[in-house]
């Protein structure tokens, strides 16, 4: 099902938990939860690195 690529040991432990629940998922759902972190990830670095440049 899955490409042995995809689940990597390089990868944190985290990420290669994230991937494997995932799996288990509706994709439908997993893609919005995925598109949800990832906007939200951004937010968080946008703010920082807004902070640090004043």
């Amino acid at each position: 099902m899955t490409h042995p690529r995809e689940i990597e040991d390089t990868q944190s432990s985290w990420l290669r938990e994230a991937k494997a629940a995932l799996l288990q998922r509706d994709p439908v759902d997993a893609v919005k939860d995925a598109e949800a972190l990832a906007m939200f990830a951004q937010k968080r670095l946008d703010a920082l690195l807004a902070q640090h440049s004043e």
